[in-house]
């Protein structure tokens, strides 16, 4: 290997031995700081591993090859300055404010459901899957491959149903999440019909995402693990013996779905369920040529390095395609032609701006677009912003103040965990999922209970 693929499999390295010291330095207490640990370790594996291991890569994928992108090896010292600017501006700030000094909490409170609340809104939330499944089949949009096909369609869409599938989409992990804690924290008929109403949304959600997304498999599965965790009696939460398991049995089962969706589509989706798509054996989890470059949040940046320094950061004009949260309401015929172009998100912009590139798709992070726009400082911006919401969290479901938090944490958790995610969506895209949160704290099925 060269001196640079060594110093950047060092970094690699460096950034997995600070995950590990955090977790011990946490007590590996993930009934507490699970959601915490598993975005950090995200990072680490989007900004340090995968990159070390594209340039270690003596090949270039198939993708991009196809897209006739040159190889990785000739931005290798771009890629080492941004691994340490990622671990030094990103990761250690992001840590540091998550392990800050706890508050002092002057009291013990509980979250408890209101029952009647519960299974007005369990059988509300199913129903509304039921719809969206209904709508997603009848337009043919349940399969959504990237590309003009299925934006065309999702143009074609009259104004209702697209706000209810588009709705359900945005949503649907925040209402997966109320749930869980109405199965966990109710009784008798509401728990009852709570774990119902569960079973029917993860179903209907589970299915979609096994056949379209790996990203959504794995947030659901990793979600879902979180949670129960955190209901785990506390004599169960740090024993490695009861632990263990569960996190294995979660990595197979998030796994074997993620091969699913590699055959779904690789195959094709035609409408038609085909046994041919649950042999595990017939893909690998980047069996569509993308190979480690899936998980690679440094080339793009790499490759915007130079003309970034030469031209200037973007300065927020990356994020112009936001107004469309609020335009496509003023604007339909302009929205539409922006959703058929693709050229809706950050990274477009940046490719378009300083590369003069036009793919549909590109491998990018969180990270990649604050750096677009302010350069190394967005990781800073980033790791500080995002650090301050996982202490919120944290707080809130643990030392819980209202019942209004506690949905507002569930919500922004589901939001904010994504780190292949751009910061755009991050910033700005709650604003399109803002009416059901406001709908859901309006009604309300929580109480939170001081016990002292």
């Amino acid at each position: 290997m060269t001196a640079w693929q060594w110093l950047s499999v060092s970094l690699a390295l460096a950034g997995s031995a600070i995950v590990a010291v955090v977790a011990v330095r946490l007590k590996l207490n993930l009934k507490r700081d699970f959601f915490f640990l598993f975005y950090f370790l995200s990072a680490v594996v989007y900004t340090e591993v995968a990159p070390a291991a594209a340039l270690v890569e003596p090949q270039r994928p198939l993708t991009l090859v196809v897209l006739g992108v040159s190889p990785a090896q000739l931005f290798a010292r771009q890629y080492i300055e941004l691994q340490v600017y990622a671990l030094a501006l990103f990761a250690l700030p992001f840590a540091a404010m998550y392990l800050a000094r706890p508050r002092n909490f002057s009291h013990r409170a509980q979250i408890r459901v209101r029952n009647d609340r519960a299974i007005v809104f369990s059988i509300a939330v199913a129903l509304f899957g039921t719809v969206f499944l209904a709508l997603a089949i009848r337009y043919d949009i349940f399969y959504i491959r990237l590309g003009e096909a299925i934006a065309a369609r999702i143009v074609a869409l009259p104004f209702v149903p697209y706000v209810v599938i588009r709705t359900f989409e945005e949503c649907a992990t925040f209402l997966i999440g109320i749930s869980v804690f109405l199965v966990a924290l109710s009784t008798g008929t509401a728990r009852a019909v709570a774990f119902a109403g569960l079973l029917v949304t993860m179903a209907i959600v589970g299915s979609f995402a096994m056949i379209n997304s790996r990203s959504l498999v794995i947030l659901m599965t990793m979600l879902v693990l979180g949670w129960y965790l955190h209901f785990l009696p506390p004599k169960w939460a740090h024993k490695l013996s009861t632990l263990l398991p569960r996190l294995v049995a979660a990595a197979l089962v998030a796994g074997y779905a993620v091969l699913v969706v590699i055959n779904v589509r690789n195959q094709g989706f035609d409408g038609t369920f085909h046994p041919s798509y649950l042999n595990p054996l017939t893909a690998s989890p980047f069996g569509d040529g993308q190979g480690v470059f899936r998980l690679n949040c440094i080339d793009l940046m790499a490759r915007l390095d130079g003309p970034i320094e030469r031209q200037g950061p973007a300065l927020g004009a990356a994020w112009q395609g936001t107004y469309w949260i609020i335009g496509r309401f003023i604007d339909p015929a302009g929205f539409d032609q922006v959703r058929l172009a693709m050229t809706t998100t950050s990274k477009s912009y940046l490719m378009q701006q300083y590369l003069h590139w036009a793919p549909p798709d590109y491998f990018s992070c969180t990270l990649t677009d604050l750096f677009g726009n302010f350069h190394v400082i967005g990781f800073l911006i980033g790791g500080l912003t995002i650090g301050a919401f996982f202490r919120f969290y944290r707080h809130s479901i643990n030392h819980p103040t209202t019942a209004a938090a506690v949905i507002i944490a569930i919500f922004g958790l589901t939001h904010v965990i994504v780190f292949d995610q751009e910061a755009s969506t991050l910033l700005f895209g709650w604003f399109k999922k803002l009416p059901v949160l406001l709908a859901v704290l309006a009604y309300n099925p929580f109480i939170v209970r001081r016990l002292d």
